[in-house]
């Protein structure tokens, strides 16, 4: 457990450390954190990559589900109650892949929206 601890405070310190450098080589000057070539210059740029960073790993959790229900239904071998389990593991797939897909048209509706409306 100890050296597990200590492995862990020096893969962390080995991330940090060169951040730190950085942060006391400038440390009058605040840096874009995603760069120049990014574009992002909001805090709503900021939140927008967020949020299409969490929809592609919810899609990719969605698409193992899916396929996880379809090996439900290929293990199931004709026995009712695994099938019920399977068609139920099937539909939750489908209801979250469709509340990621409507989550996408509903953030980019109220983004046209404000701007329609703050223009």
């Amino acid at each position: 457990m100890k050296s597990k601890l200590t492995l862990l405070s020096a893969g962390i310190a080995t991330l940090i450390f060169p951040a730190l450098i950085e942060a006391a080589a400038q440390p009058s000057r605040l840096v874009n954190p995603l760069g120049g070539s990014s574009g992002v210059t909001s805090l709503d740029g900021v939140i927008l990559i967020v949020v299409n960073v969490v929809q592609i790993l919810l899609i990719m959790a969605t698409v193992l589900y899916l396929l996880y229900a379809g090996l439900m239904f290929v293990t199931a071998r004709g026995e009712p109650g695994k099938i019920t389990k399977a068609r139920d593991a099937l539909l939750w797939g489908m209801v979250g892949a469709a509340l990621i897909l409507g989550a996408q048209v509903l953030t980019t509706t109220l983004k046209t929206s404000v701007e329609s409306i703050l223009k």
